[in-house]
Parts: C-alpha cells; structure tokens; sequence
C-alpha cells in the first residue's frame, strides 16, 4: 500500500512537472509571439513616418516651385506693366510734342500769309497813289536809294537771325534757311520782305521795310551746331515742358491782342512807302472790319479751314475740330491762337492774332 501511494505521488508530481512545463513553454512562446508584434509595429511606425517625411518634403518641394512660378509671373507682369506705362508716356510727349509742332507751324505760315498780304496791299496802295500825281508832297528816297559802304563781318550780331542759302528775290526780299531766330524752327525756310537797307552779300546785316534785321551768310558750320544744340536740347528736355510754354506763349499773345486792340483807334492816320494819308485816305486804302459788318454764311468760303464742335477758351482762342485744312488731318482737334477780329458764333468767320482765318461751323 505504501508502494502503491508512493507510485502515485510519484505519478503526480511528474505530471504537474509536466504541466508546469507545458505551461514554461506556452509563456515562451506567447513572450515570442509578443516581441515579434512588438518589433513589427515598430517596423510599421518607422516606415509610415518615413512616408510622412518623404511626403512632406514633396509637398514642401511642390509649394516652393509654385511660389517661384508665381513669383517670376508677378515680376513679369510688372515689367510689362512699366514698359506699358513708359511707352504710353513717350507717346503722349510724342503727341503734345507733335501737336505743338503743327500748332507753331499754323501760325508761322498765317504770320508770312499776313506779311504778305499787308505787303501786297501796300504795294496796291502805293501804285493807286503814284498813278495821282501829288504836287504837294516832297519826293521821298528809300533808305535802299542811298549810296553807303558796304559793311562785311564775319559773324551776326547778337539777337540777329542768320539766313543760310539765300537768294535775292524779284520784289527785293530774300529767301533762305533761318537761324538763331525765336520765331521759327532751325533751318525753317522763310521769304521776307523788301530789303531797304543793307547790300546783298554774304556777311552783310540788312533791314527790311518791315524793321527787320538779318545776317546774310554761306556759313554751313551754323547749320551743324544747331543741329547739335537742337539734339541736345531733345536729349535734355522734360515731360511738358512744351505745353508749359505754350500755355505761357499763348497767355502772352492774348494779352498782347487786348493790349493792341485797347490801344487802336478809328481812322488814325497811316504811312505807306512814304507817302502820308489823311483819315479819308487812310480809311479807303485800308478798310477796318468792324462789328457790324460780321455776317452769318452757311458753309464755308474756298480756301477757309472749318472748326466743327468748337469752344472758346478763357484766353480768347478756339479749339475744336479742324476740316479743309492742307496742314491738318480731317477732323483733327486743333486749338487757335486768340481771336482778334469777328464774332465767335457758329456760321461766322474768325481772324486769329496770327492772321489765321477759320469758319466757325
């Protein structure tokens, strides 16, 4: 009986060494399994930030190219926009620059077309009058009729324009190239009135019946350096100031025009080439526009410029739009210099300061 108890415990105790090792050996295992998990989500958590990194450093890659895209547009953009501007603004000066151009241009052919009238009426009064024979007045000689020593220098004197290429002209004027004049453009060419004084060669200052004084030369050099001085003067110049002047120009003029119209008087007595005219005489050789005899035409007289859509300004002159003139494109907006003679109102005709004539339409 104590063998058979001993065998038993015996038989016990090997089985729950058994179960006891079962159970070591299910805890290794399942210690195992656990590291192998452990060591897998560790594997997984590296990769899947690996991914994240390399994901971030693309979008961060994709975000700097589109600011650099955006950035080299924006730069772009404002370098068109500066070019825009600048070529705006040359066009413009190009414009006013162009504009002033022909303005000048207007008024110094209606300067020579009035000088040229006046010296044709003068030259009508002076054959009406010596086809009366006048026993009264003394013989008059012209400045031109006396014999003086001709005076030759080698450069104008200052504040008289120089005439390059001339020649004589059949009624005793001359007509050239003009220069050192602030009447007209360098190397404009002009046709001036008879000389009175002064001999026709080169080096020679003479005097026209008007007043006038110029320096006869062949010198080209004068042509270079104005050439010259002009491209500089270009080079130089700022924005506006051409319209500056012109404002300041035309204000001068319209002062100027009330200054000579306060200061004219009815009938006053006039001298031509000499000879001396009462009021009667002065009165029928040159007659004066008045008021009164301003009358309205439908349509303008041949050779007359239009001026549709017109205005007048503070100044006296007129802008609008100019047709039928051979120095200005249809309908190009045009401004006069002020008006000094005829009513402003539509269907009238206008004399300007200059001489100009214009139908107000």
């Amino acid at each position: 009986k104590a063998a058979a108890q001993a065998a038993a415990e015996q038989k016990r105790q090997e089985a729950e060494e058994r179960k006891a090792a079962a159970q070591a050996a299910a805890q290794q295992k399942r210690q195992e399994a656990e590291e192998r998990k452990s060591a897998a989500q560790a594997a997984a958590e590296q990769k899947r930030q690996a991914l994240e990194e390399k994901k971030a450093a693309q979008l961060e890659a994709t975000e700097n190219r589109r600011k650099a895209i955006e950035e080299k547009k924006a730069a772009q953009l404002a370098a068109a926009e500066e070019k825009r501007r600048q070529l705006e603004e040359r066009k413009a000066a190009q414009q006013a620059a162009a504009e002033e151009k022909r303005r000048l241009a207007e008024e110094r052919k209606a300067i020579q077309q009035a000088t040229s009238d006046a010296r044709r009426r003068e030259q009508e009064a002076k054959k009406a009058k010596s086809s009366v024979p006048n026993f009264f007045s003394p013989r008059t000689i012209s400045p031109a009729q006396r014999s003086s020593p001709v005076k030759v220098i080698a450069k104008a004197p200052r504040g008289v324009p120089t005439i390059l290429d001339w020649k004589k002209r059949r009624d005793g004027g001359v007509t050239g190239k003009i220069y050192g004049s602030p009447n007209f453009d360098e190397g404009e060419r002009i046709e001036t009135s008879p000389i009175e004084k002064g001999e026709f060669v080169n080096g020679a200052v003479v005097t026209t019946n008007s007043g006038s004084r110029y320096f006869l030369s062949n010198d080209n050099s004068l042509k270079q350096r104005s050439q010259k001085a002009a491209a500089t003067n270009i080079s130089e110049s700022k924005p506006r100031a051409t319209i500056n002047l012109t404002r300041l120009k035309r204000e001068k003029e319209a002062k100027a025009a009330e200054e000579v119209l306060a200061k004219a008087k009815p009938r006053r007595t006039i001298s031509l080439f000499g000879v001396t005219l009462g009021d009667d005489d002065a009165a029928a050789a040159v007659p004066v526009p008045s008021p009164s005899a301003t009358k309205t035409i439908r349509k303008a007289p041949r050779g007359v410029p239009t001026i549709n859509r017109w205005k007048q300004n503070r100044d006296g002159s007129v802008t609008g739009f100019i047709t039928g003139s051979p120095n200005f494109s249809e309908n190009e907006r045009v401004t006069t210099s002020p008006i000094t003679s005829g009513a402003v109102t539509a269907g009238s005709i206008v004399r300007t300061g200059s001489g100009s004539k214009y139908f107000l339409g």
